[in-house]
C-alpha cells in the first residue's frame, strides 16, 4: 500500500495515534445495513459462474470432510445465520504477546496477537482500541461466550502493515461464533515500515502462524480462551503478503530451482547468499501446517518464489483476487496462482475455487477505504470500483460458507460451493466470478 507506507512513518516519528476522521463506525463497515442476497439477484449472474449441473458435491474432493468430523453441534455454530449480515454474537477483542524459535536467526521472534471471538455483551471495558482506526463492533477485553468451543480462523496482515486492516473478516466472523487469531509479522508490520525486509520474513511468516497455533494450543488455564478454539481443524486466510504466507502454511512449495537460478539474480540484494544458507535449507522442507484445513488467500503477492508449487497445496483454497489489482496484478499474480491451482497435476484442483472481483483492487480486501479514506484511490478505493460494501459482503459470505464446508464439514454448505448458486449461496452479480476447474 505505497501512501500507507509515508503516513505510517509520521505517525511514528510524531508519537501520534490517528484515528479515522469520522470516530463513529463507518456506514461502509459491514454492519446491520447490509447487502442482501435479495440483492443480488440470478438476472445479475455473470457468464463465469459454475451452473448447478455442472459439478455436483460428490465431485468436490473436499466432500470427504463429514458432518460428523467437526459437527455443528460440538461447537455450537449456527449454520442457519444468515451469511449476508453480521452473525449474532457481540464480539470480544483482545491481544496477547508470544515468543517462541524460529531456528533462523538468533533472537526469539516476539509477536503480538490480536483476538476476536463471540463475547458476553458488556462485559468488556468499552470499545476496542485499534491501532489507527475506531473499530466497528467490538468490546475490549469481553468476556469469552464459548460453551464448548469454537471453530478457529487465522489471519494474516499484507507487508508494513497491522492485523486489524483485516478486522472487518475477524469481526464478521466472530459474530458468527468463530475464534480469530491475527499475529504480527515482526519485522514487516508497521513497527517496521521504513526497515529493509529481511530474507528470512519469506519463511518467517509461515512460522509466525504455526507459532500462534502452538501458542492458542498451549494457552494457560486461566486464559480466557484456553480450550475454546478447535486448533486441530483452523481455517487461514491472509492479504498480500499474508496471502503469499497462506498458500505456503496451505502446502505450497518454493521454486527452488526458479529462486536459486533466475529470481534471486533480478532482484540482486543478499537473497541468493541467503538461499544457499539456513534459509534455503528451510525453504527446502516446505512450511505445510497440517492443522489447516482450508485456505483464504486475498491478493495473493511473490508468485515467484512458488509458481508451479501451489500445485502442491493439500487443502481446499479459496483464491480471492481483484482484476484492477495493481500491486498484485491480474496478468502477475492471480491468474498465475488460479492456473497453478487447477491444473491437472493439482492435488486438490476439485476443490479449489476461486472468487474474482472484476471492479475491485488491492485495497477492497482491507479496511483501508474505510478508515484510511486517503488512500489507495487508484487501487480499490474510490467510486471508480465497486463500493466497499457490497465486496466485502459478498467476499466475506462466501468465505464463510468455504469454512462452514471444510472446516465444519456443513454438507449443505458443500453442495453450494460446488453449484456455485443456491438457496443459501445466491447468484453473483455481474461484477464478481465464482470459477472451478470445470
Amino acid at each position: 500500500m505505497k501512501d500507507l507506507s509515508t503516513i505510517c512513518l509520521l505517525c511514528l516519528s510524531t508519537g501520534i495515534l490517528l484515528t479515522s476522521c469520522d470516530s463513529s463506525p463507518s456506514d461502509d463497515v459491514l454492519s446491520a445495513g447490509e447487502v442482501s442476497a435479495g440483492e443480488m439477484s440470478a438476472g445479475e449472474m455473470s457468464a463465469g459462474e459454475v451452473s448447478a449441473g455442472e459439478m455436483s458435491a460428490g465431485e468436490m474432493s473436499a466432500g470427504e470432510v463429514s458432518a460428523g468430523e467437526v459437527s455443528a453441534g460440538e461447537s455450537l455454530i449456527d449454520l442457519e445465520a444468515d451469511p449476508w449480515s453480521r452473525g449474532p454474537s457481540t464480539v470480544g477483542y483482545m491481544t496477547d504477546l508470544l515468543s517462541y524459535e524460529s531456528g533462523l536467526g538468533e533472537a526469539p521472534r516476539e509477536l503480538r496477537v490480536a483476538l476476536w471471538y463471540p463475547a458476553i455483551e458488556g462485559s468488556g471495558s468499552g470499545n476496542a482500541r485499534y491501532p489507527l482506526f475506531v473499530p466497528d463492533q467490538a468490546e475490549q477485553d469481553a468476556l469469552p461466550d464459548i460453551e464448548t468451543i469454537a471453530p478457529l480462523l487465522i489471519y494474516s496482515h499484507g507487508a508494513k502493515v497491522w492485523p486489524e486492516m483485516g478486522s472487518f473478516m475477524a469481526e464478521y466472523f466472530a459474530s458468527h461464533g468463530w475464534v480469530v487469531a491475527a499475529m504480527t509479522h515482526t519485522g514487516d508490520s508497521l513497527a517496521s515500515v521504513s526497515s529493509d525486509r529481511p530474507d528470512e520474513m519469506y519463511v518467517w511468516r509461515s512460522l509466525d502462524v504455526s507459532a500462534t497455533l502452538n501458542y492458542l494450543e498451549n494457552l494457560e488455564g486461566s486464559h480466557p480462551l484456553s480450550g475454546r478454539a478447535n486448533t486441530t481443524r483452523a481455517m487461514l486466510s491472509g492479504h498480500s503478503f499474508g496471502g503469499y504466507t497462506t498458500l505456503l502454511s496451505a502446502g505450497a512449495s518454493f521454486d527452488m530451482n526458479y529462486l536459486r537460478d533466475v529470481h534471486c539474480q533480478e532482484r540482486g540484494g543478499t537473497l541468493c547468499e541467503s538461499l544457499n544458507g539456513p534459509l534455503g535449507e528451510r525453504m527446502e522442507a516446505g512450511l505445510r501446517d497440517s492443522r489447516i484445513v482450508a485456505a483464504i488467500p486475498q491478493s495473493a503477492g511473490n508468485y515467484k518464489f512458488i509458481r508451479q508449487g501451489a500445485t502442491q497445496i493439500e487443502v481446499p483454497t479459496l483464491l480471492i483476487t481483484a482484476t484492477r489489482d495493481q500491486a498484485n496484478t491480474e496478468e502477475g499474480s492471480n491468474r498465475p496462482f488460479w492456473e497453478a491451482l487447477i491444473a491437472p497435476e493439482s492435488t486438490q484442483r476439485e476443490s479449489h475455487r476461486r472468487l474474482s472481483f472484476l471492479e475491485a483492487g488491492h485495497a477492497t480486501f482491507t479496511v483501508a477505504c474505510q478508515h484510511l479514506p486517503t488512500l489507495e484511490q487508484d487501487d480499490g478505493c474510490g467510486p471508480d470500483f465497486t463500493p466497499i460494501r457490497e465486496a466485502q459482503t459478498l467476499m466475506l459470505a462466501y468465505s464463510l460458507f468455504f469454512g462452514r464446508a471444510y472446516v465444519l464439514g456443513d454438507e449443505a454448505a458443500i453442495l453450494s460451493i460446488a453449484q456455485g448458486v443456491g438457496e443459501s449461496l445466491p447468484a453473483l452479480p455481474v461484477w464478481a466470478e465464482w470459477l472451478s476447474a470445470e
